[in-house]
């Protein structure tokens, strides 16, 4: 343990660093077990519409901004082939567009909970790093 009582490793090079109570590096532990898919456009096209996401719909009908959000940041992350980037461009800009009609001008944020209004602004930052054309 350190002397903060947090867990701490010494490495070959006298450098501590976080360790996991198997003793091994937490960086080997947060790695996929297994190679990771891309997920497949289609799939995500599928399950949405012109208006964002069609699944999680709250009790009053509208659609969950955190669907809406959850997709932009994938599509806005992936690295797609050459072939694909027309249809991950048009899903980022249907997302972008769902979270833009969720903004609420006079209240100057998004019409939900503070986890959601989170969620969004996440997003959109998460968009705006990736410095693609939405």
């Amino acid at each position: 343990m350190s002397a903060d009582g947090g867990l701490a490793m010494q490495g070959a090079s006298g450098a501590t660093g976080l360790a996991s109570p198997l003793g091994r590096p937490l960086a080997t532990l947060l790695r996929p077990a297994f190679p990771q898919r891309a997920p497949d456009l289609l799939a995500l096209e599928a399950l949405s519409d012109e208006n964002g996401m069609r699944r999680g719909r709250d009790r009053d009908g509208a659609r969950s901004l955190d669907d809406d959000a959850s997709a932009l940041r994938l599509v806005s992350r992936l690295r797609t082939a050459a072939a694909d980037e027309p249809r991950r461009a048009r899903l980022a800009r249907r997302f972008f567009a769902a979270l833009r009609a969720a903004w609420d001008e006079p209240a100057g944020c998004f019409g939900a909970d503070d986890d959601a209004h989170a969620r969004a602004l996440w997003a959109l930052g998460a968009a705006a790093r990736d410095g693609r054309d939405i």
